[in-house]
């Protein structure tokens, strides 16, 4: 029998030795990978949960600021859309302004594909009140139009909802502006 000599048994154990790391760094890259699987599982678990208790703390928040026996309300929405792209909208209550918005070219597309606003959360006092909101944009033919729609409501111990719209007139092809007092 011939005994391998020194350097036939280095080269061996070499090549056992880095068998071993190669399995060792095999197991290590799979641990990895499910520890990476694991990590982002867990984070997108979170940011649900962020996002969840995000939401509770605004209902809260709102709640507590806007008591309902005198919140009041106000959304926007438009009908189709054709005839007119709102630009800019301002709400009065009572002849003092409580909200402005400038809209972008995005959200008056939203606008036009039957996205509502909710333009102001408040409170108001008991009793009667006039709301006015005042559009301005652009109608047919880029012409610009500066249009108003008031309603008249009472706040008398519930929330007061008010819908502002914009109605693409079909008859004249002229846009209409309306404001009423949801149930």
């Amino acid at each position: 029998m011939i005994a391998p000599s020194r350097a036939g048994w280095r080269s061996v154990a070499a090549a056992a030795g880095l068998l071993a790391i190669g399995a060792c760094a095999s197991a290590s890259a799979q641990a990895v990978a499910t520890a990476d699987a694991t990590l982002d599982a867990d984070s997108q678990a979170l940011k649900r949960e962020a996002l969840e208790l995000e939401r509770d703390l605004r209902q809260l928040e709102t709640s507590r600021l806007y008591p309902a026996a005198n919140r009041l309300e106000v959304f926007v929405a438009t009908d189709i859309g054709a005839f007119f792209k709102l630009e800019t909208l301002r709400v009065e209550l009572d002849g003092k302004t409580i909200a402005e918005h400038r809209y972008s070219d995005a959200e008056s597309a939203a606008l036009t594909r039957g996205a509502a606003q909710q333009l102001h959360v408040g409170t108001t006092s008991p009793g009667a009140h006039q709301l006015l909101a005042v559009f301005t944009g652009r109608g047919p033919e880029g012409r610009r139009y500066r249009r108003g729609a008031s309603v008249d409501f009472t706040q008398a111990g519930q929330p007061s909802r008010i819908d502002l719209r914009v109605i693409d007139g079909e008859g004249p092809q002229q846009p209409a502006f309306s404001a009423k007092v949801l149930p």
